[in-house]
């Protein structure tokens, strides 16, 4: 299944970590205001067709330091439901890294509207 990447990054203020499936522009309108209510300039709300496509959103909560990250990594039929596989990166102890509190953030769309969507960390 075709994913298009909406947002992705390492600081946004959603806390604390979760999976959103957006299916409304009202929704999609408020969530987008939410991660870069902090940025400007704020960037355009990408256009999303509700009828026959879904935005996902993952938010990985609040790290300590650099070197964390989140994808959703892919997202597939099983069944009578869609599966989004999350796939999380921590660093590796000693690593360098950005001593900075992180909330990594990843936001999809993606071409189904009308089933059921499951959210699976690796």
């Amino acid at each position: 299944m075709m994913i298009t990447t909406l947002a992705k990054g390492s600081y946004c203020p959603i806390e604390p970590g979760k999976d959103i499936v957006i299916s409304s522009n009202d929704k999609w309108v408020r969530v987008w205001d939410s991660i870069h209510k902090d940025t400007c300039p704020r960037p355009s709300l990408p256009e999303v067709d509700f009828n026959h496509q879904t935005v996902l959103a993952s938010f990985m909560g609040t790290r300590p330091t650099g070197g964390y990250s989140i994808e959703i990594h892919q997202v597939k039929k099983e069944g009578e439901k869609i599966v989004a596989t999350i796939k999380t990166q921590s660093p590796e102890p000693g690593e360098m890294v950005t001593m900075a509190i992180t909330r990594p953030f990843h936001v999809v769309m993606v071409d189904v509207a009308d089933k059921e969507i499951e959210f699976k960390r690796k």
